[in-house]
């Protein structure tokens, strides 16, 4: 039963996650083609770093907690890497309105990822209400997604950049655009 609750809990965090950016006031100002092709690049590393994540096989629930610790640690230097690349450019259909749209929804991804992180890290492994922190862990995880929202989604007004990403191959794997 714990080894279940460990692989969906790194399950979970991989479902969850997508990228992140910051910066706004320095972006510089791309064609919609070449900002796609960036932020999908950025969140297809996301991705990649979450597919690398192995869930832990022992009986050992200190190792375990452990390595969950350290897969979200990688996991969050990848969304702050995402962030610094989506953060240095801004599209033409949108411009920095977009940036900043991108900026709060992964500044808010990489919070949350952080707060439930430290929450599993003052667990103890050792007590018997270890695999119900596990299932907070994922929970919070899980439901990140739901509290940030999609970026995506409040790209309707801008039809020209919808269209960029609709075209970008690495768009495809990542999300699925709508407009």
């Amino acid at each position: 039963m714990k080894q279940v609750i460990r692989v969906a809990g790194l399950g979970l965090l991989a479902a969850g996650l997508v990228l992140s950016t910051s910066g706004v006031a320095a972006a510089k100002t791309v064609s919609d083609k070449k900002y796609a092709k960036s932020v999908c690049g950025a969140i297809q590393g996301v991705s990649d770093t979450i597919d690398q994540i192995q869930p832990s096989s022992g009986g050992d629930e200190a190792a375990a907690q452990t390595q969950i610790l350290q897969s979200t640690d990688q996991l969050l230097d990848s969304l702050k890497s995402a962030k610094a690349t989506a953060a240095r450019i801004s599209p033409e259909d949108g411009g920095k309105k977009v940036t900043k749209t991108f900026d709060k929804y992964f500044q808010s991804t990489i919070d949350g990822v952080t707060a439930a992180q430290q929450k599993l890290a003052a667990a103890d492994p050792n007590n018997v209400a270890f695999a119900a922190d596990i299932a907070q862990f994922s929970a919070a995880l899980q439901t990140l997604e739901a509290t940030t929202g999609d970026p995506f989604s409040k790209l309707s007004s801008n039809q020209d950049l919808l269209q960029a990403l609709k075209k970008e191959p690495s768009c495809s794997e990542v999300v699925t655009v709508y407009g």
